[in-house]
């Protein structure tokens, strides 16, 4: 993806790696970012073509009509939305660049990993043709039975997803979802959660987990992640990778100021009065769902007994 360092202000000197650093970096700390299949996102958005219907083979004696099959077509929008933030930095920084790196890399890629994790996995959508996943069909992660350790939950989720005709490929939990995943079990009493079966990346029954603060969204039931078929039906575009851009002149409004009762304007911060710079990341993106059916979500309800 395409990588831009703007440094048009003087003075202010980074790493030439900077920006790929934390484009890598926020990829590295996205759960979606990580499950969903990436694609290239026109400016102006895309219409990706999908096939609805199976194409459905026979048997046929020798000499008979060979039989025929049609497909279902359909189509869908995904259109990117800019993501932003900006992080003033004092001058203090400025003399020591290895620390100046280390602490714009720990904030610029976590700020907009979390906005884009946090949206489509359980927010609201920026605007049209853009995808997110709160709608999709509730599986409690409980054990039925208070006090039993067993993977009911776990199960029925594989079992909803395989229904309607997708694989489990990835699970999307948040710290709380995976205490709930560390207790499921097998018949012998064996966690079905493997720490470290690849590197950093735990495994459930053969599907990677991925775990995330900005899963978890507080409720009756809490909502504790995703799991479904990712590969191939969420996609992800990107109509650039990350853009930044630094400045030392320029004046930012960050929130408001109370001048009077009940009265407050825009606090503005004035950079080069105040010896300090601002560092301004962005990334273009658009999330596009092709069958949500495929895709459940994990809440900290009981799971359904004998389902």
């Amino acid at each position: 993806m395409a990588v831009d360092l703007n440094r048009g202000t003087s003075g202010v000197a980074l790493p030439e790696a900077f920006a790929r650093e934390v484009w890598r970096e926020a990829q590295e700390e996205s759960a979606v970012a990580r499950l969903a299949s990436p694609i290239n996102l026109p400016g102006n958005g895309l219409t990706v073509p999908l096939m609805t219907g199976d194409v459905v083979a026979d048997w046929v004696d020798e000499t008979d009509e060979k039989p025929v099959s049609r497909p279902t077509f359909s189509s869908k929008s995904i259109k990117g939305y800019t993501m932003a933030v900006i992080v003033p930095v004092s001058n203090q920084f400025r003399r020591d660049a290895d620390n100046l790196y280390a602490e714009l890399l720990r904030s610029l890629p976590k700020a907009l990993a979390a906005k884009l994790d946090s949206t489509v996995l359980g927010g609201s959508a920026p605007g049209t043709g853009f995808d997110v996943l709160s709608s999709a069909t509730d599986v409690g992660l409980k054990p039925a039975v208070a006090g039993n350790e067993d993977a009911e939950g776990v199960l029925q989720v594989i079992e909803a997803v395989e229904a309607d005709g997708g694989v489990l490929d990835g699970w999307a939990v948040s710290p709380q979802g995976k205490a709930l995943l560390r207790r499921a079990k097998d018949g012998d009493g064996r966690a079905l959660l493997t720490e470290g079966y690849q590197v950093n990346i735990p495994q459930l029954l053969g599907a990677p987990v991925y775990t995330n603060r900005n899963i978890y969204k507080s409720g009756t039931p809490a909502q504790v992640g995703y799991a479904g078929q990712f590969k191939d039906n969420l996609y992800l575009g990107y109509v650039e990778g990350i853009s930044i851009s630094i400045s030392d002149q320029a004046s930012i409004t960050d929130g408001t100021v109370e001048v009077a009762e009940g009265v407050e304007v825009p606090n503005v911060i004035n950079l080069w009065q105040r010896n300090m710079f601002a560092v301004r990341a962005e990334m273009e993106v658009g999330v596009a769902v092709r069958d949500l059916g495929l895709i459940r979500k994990l809440t900290d309800a009981a799971a359904v007994a004998g389902s």
